[in-house]
């Protein structure tokens, strides 16, 4: 852990705003389309490296990945909602 007598670290919590090629490659690879997965997880690669750099270079003291590697929004909420149509299909042929 780092330590200071001269001055309080800074550091953030939470996620940054995700870059647009983040977010196009990450749709991309949630569409399962060809090469999709092994190029998103290149360009997550990439963006983790600049956004750590542009921390560092701010003078943020602790930095971290932005929370870049967690599911996007948009995602997590398809995800859910074919969950949530699977569920209802399920019932509607179970109890009609």
């Amino acid at each position: 852990m780092k330590h200071s007598q001269d001055r309080i670290l800074t550091t953030h919590v939470g996620s940054l705003i995700r870059p647009p090629e983040l977010l196009k490659a990450g749709e991309a690879a949630w569409e399962q389309q060809p090469g999709a997965q092994s190029a998103y997880e290149t360009t997550l690669r990439e963006q983790v490296t600049a956004v750590v750099k542009r921390q560092a270079e701010t003078g943020i003291d602790i930095v971290n990945d932005g929370e870049y590697q967690r599911v996007h929004p948009t995602i997590m909420w398809a995800k859910l909602e074919s969950l949530v149509q699977g569920a209802r299909t399920a019932s509607d042929e179970l109890w009609g």
